[in-house]
């Protein structure tokens, strides 16, 4: 198993270099990111709607039902299509939702702790969790972009960091090869 790793070092390398070119945007351009991941959003709906498209057709051609998977071809073509075209406005929607699910999510796990009695030592993970997905959430609803921008901020630093020891794992393997 470990020849095989070693064998593949480039494959880290090229992984890291990418999450450093990934994790620089974040930080330096966050909200030029944001609307780089959001218009690749639309286009893999609009990408998901054309399959489905394709899917009612087929469907209707071989006397199938086909009324759910046009129905739900026209509704991700046309969401694909406003989020391509209106991606700032749609954005800031997609970001309160977002926003909706971490404040429910945060709920969640408040009260899994509270009716939970045999957590052990997790408790503390969970409520340290749960308070971060609540505050997360309620961030996003008073200021959605400036929130979201923040985010993917942070997620660069990540990216950065998480680049960096790839590439430096990838040439630790290869010297581990070369040895």
């Amino acid at each position: 198993m470990m020849k095989q790793f070693t064998k593949n070092w480039w494959l880290l390398t090229i992984n890291g270099v990418i999450a450093v070119i990934f994790g620089f945007f974040a930080v330096f351009l966050p909200q030029g990111t944001i609307i780089t991941i959001a218009k690749y959003f639309g286009l893999v709906i609009l990408i998901g709607g054309i399959i489905l498209l394709v899917g009612a057709v087929n469907n209707m051609n071989k006397k199938l039902p086909y009324g759910i998977l046009l129905f739900e071809s026209i509704v991700s073509l046309i969401m694909g299509i406003i989020i391509l075209v209106y991606t700032r406005e749609t954005l800031s929607l997609f970001v309160i939702l977002v926003g909706i699910w971490a404040v429910i999510l945060g709920i969640l796990q408040l009260t899994m702790l509270t009716s939970s009695k045999n957590m052990g030592t997790n408790k503390t993970i969970i409520l340290i969790n749960g308070l971060l997905t609540l505050l997360f959430g309620i961030l996003l609803f008073f200021n959605p972009f400036t929130a979201a921008a923040a985010f993917t901020f942070i997620v660069g630093i990540i990216a950065l960091i998480f680049g960096i020891l790839l590439i430096y794992l990838s040439f630790m393997l290869r010297n581990y090869e070369e040895a």
